[in-house]
């Protein structure tokens, strides 16, 4: 894993966080994340393994909610 660089323009509710996850997975599950209140530049860790994996912005205001995702490969 190694760290990339993310924007986003979420809503930026306490507790929310952009994250890798394995496709298919639960809205709460993650393997990496940062919370967005670093700002709107953010750096999350790649998963270690190799594969297909969604980016994801999770917001946890009440039930996690995934409220964008986009797919990422990692070599």
């Amino acid at each position: 894993g190694s760290a990339i660089s993310v924007s986003h323009d979420g809503p930026d509710y306490d507790g929310d966080y952009v994250t890798f996850a394995e496709v298919g997975a639960d809205a709460g599950a993650y393997l990496t994340y940062t919370y967005t209140r670093e700002g709107a530049e953010l750096q999350v860790m790649t998963p270690d393994s190799p594969g297909t994996y969604e980016l994801r912005y999770v917001t946890a205001n009440g039930a996690s909610r995934v409220l964008a995702r986009q797919s990422f490969t990692v070599e």
